[in-house]
């Protein structure tokens, strides 16, 4: 009767086949189906803190529970080894190149009848994406426990960072993703703005802010102006396999499409141009127009004629004060410039330059700035940086590896 227990015990304890984890991997999909076609997708934002931190925290636990009964739970020990890994990641990878294919619509969006019910335009939220997700993470946290808990050795150092800081990634992400607010404010010329609206929401739901945007001066640079022969039929520039143009300031005399284009006189955005063909000549200013003059441009007959089109923003940004409600302080007001890939930090919030009113150009009246708020990104790039340290490690303790394993040869 011993043996035969035994026997049993070393069977429970065997490796898993591929073909196992396959299917512990199918039937995890097969069931987050069942359960969109039962209860339809994820509410994110019912996940918003303090749920996402408790949920996190569970799943530490849980990972450290696992761990510990691995002897005596052959899927515990399963969830740990390089099959479920490969199979995991192969799942997830295949999720998301199959999401990648389809069209997402947004998570307010709602999507009547049977497709809306399947998640298959809003895959982030199903539980057929959310499951197998999931089991990747809890295989990569069994494996960081793994090694952790094993004879630490120089080649377990980059594989403790790579792992650990992808884990990080993995789930901060995930768990911030309900914290992450993102806000669009339209903030006029010398008028405090304290209001933004919600992104995320249908048509854009009113958020109040700690602190206001008043919009002093918008700055913009724009690259120098072009002159080019346009198709008066089509409306296409000319040659059109190869556009060539005039850099006015920069360029003087250019041939195009048999025509000797010369620039002679210039302003900001407008340039008189001369045009000679086989004893034909044409004069006259081009512009490329404003809010306050139209665009004007030369003929050259009835086929061509010499065109400026609109000046191309350099950069554009904001001068700004920000007055933040401090309650103990009293408030207290900031000075800062917003560009679109230099935000503002305040309260947490990171202001970006998003858009201005193209119609009137340089001398727009108001800025559109988008406002992010996400508190766990300092883990997730926490995560990043040892990956990258993890990389480092890796290159630099490779010769060693090299040599031993060339010895032990």
């Amino acid at each position: 009767m011993s043996g035969t227990c035994q026997d049993t015990s070393e069977m429970r304890h065997e490796p898993w086949k591929y073909s196992e984890v396959i299917a512990v991997g199918l039937g995890l999909a097969a069931v987050g189906v069942l359960l969109q076609v039962c209860t339809g997708g994820i509410d994110w934002d019912a996940l918003s803190y303090p749920a996402n931190a408790v949920l996190v925290v569970l799943l530490v636990v849980a990972l450290l529970a696992m761990h510990a009964f691995r002897r005596e739970v052959s899927v515990f020990e399963m969830l740990g080894s390089g099959r479920c890994a490969v199979v995991s990641i192969c799942l997830v990878a295949a999720m998301t190149a199959s999401m990648g294919l389809i069209r997402q619509a947004a998570s307010y969006t709602e999507i009547p009848g049977a497709l809306g019910r399947s998640g298959l335009r809003q895959m982030l939220s199903a539980w057929y994406f959310v499951l197998p997700y999931l089991w990747m993470t809890v295989s990569l946290g069994m494996a960081i426990l793994r090694v952790l808990t094993s004879r630490h050795t120089a080649r377990t150092i980059p594989f403790i960072l790579n792992h650990l800081g992808l884990f990080l990634v993995l789930v901060c992400g995930a768990a911030g993703s309900a914290d992450t607010r993102r806000l669009v404010m339209k903030a006029f010329e010398g008028k405090p703005e304290w209001c933004a609206f919600d992104k995320a929401k249908p048509y854009g739901e009113p958020v109040n802010l700690p602190f206001a945007v008043e919009l002093n001066d918008f700055i913009m640079e724009e690259y120098p102006p072009v002159l080019m022969l346009m198709d008066n039929s089509s409306l296409r520039y000319m040659p059109e396999n190869r556009h060539v143009s005039i850099v006015v300031g920069e360029d003087r005399t250019a041939e195009i499409c048999g025509w000797t284009l010369s620039v002679t006189e210039f302003t900001d955005n407008a340039a008189m141009v001369s045009a000679d063909s086989a004893g034909v000549r044409r004069e006259g200013w081009v512009s490329c127009g404003s809010h306050l003059s139209p665009a004007s441009e030369l003929e050259l007959g009835s086929k061509l004629s010499v065109v400026m089109p609109p000046r191309s923003p350099k950069r554009y940004a904001s001068d700004v004060t920000i007055y933040v409600m401090d309650p103990e302080a009293g408030g207290r007001k900031l000075a800062g410039t917003i560009e679109v890939n230099h935000p503002l930090t305040v309260k947490g919030w990171k202001i970006y330059q998003l858009d201005y009113d193209k119609s009137m150009g340089n001398d727009s009246g108001y800025s559109i700035f988008e406002l992010v708020k996400d508190p766990w990104l300092p883990a997730v790039y926490a995560g990043i940086i040892m990956m990258l340290a993890g990389a480092v490690t890796l290159f630099l303790t490779a010769p060693g590896r090299i040599r031993k394993e060339e010895e032990d040869a």
